[in-house]
This record gives C-alpha cells, sequence and structure tokens, in this order.
C-alpha cells in the first residue's frame, strides 16, 4: 500500500511525503518513507518495521 501526506514546513512550506507498507515474509510490515518534494541530493528517508504491542 502507498500514500502521501503533505506536511507543512515550520516556514509554511508544503512538503510531501511519500509512506510505502509491504507485508513481509514472517508476518510483519515493513514501512519506508521519502520526502517527494525536496530538493537536495540527499533527501532524508527512512525504514522500519512495525508490530503489534499488547
Amino acid at each position: 500500500m502507498i500514500w502521501n501526506v503533505t506536511l507543512k514546513s515550520t516556514e509554511g512550506q508544503a512538503i510531501r511525503m511519500r509512506y510505502q507498507a509491504n507485508l513481509a515474509a514472517d508476518g510483519g510490515l515493513k514501512v519506508s518513507g521519502s520526502f517527494v518534494n525536496v530538493g537536495a541530493s540527499n533527501k532524508p528517508y527512512g525504514t522500519g518495521r512495525c508490530k503489534a504491542v499488547k
């Protein structure tokens, strides 16, 4: 599943984030996110794993 979120920077600029979630072979969920419209050669990105917490 892929979804986009528009955030607002402290300077008031619209910053688009794109998230992607994939089911992993072990039943977990792998989620990654990246900035879509950041005009930098070193765009920030992240990848993580989610699990249910009781």
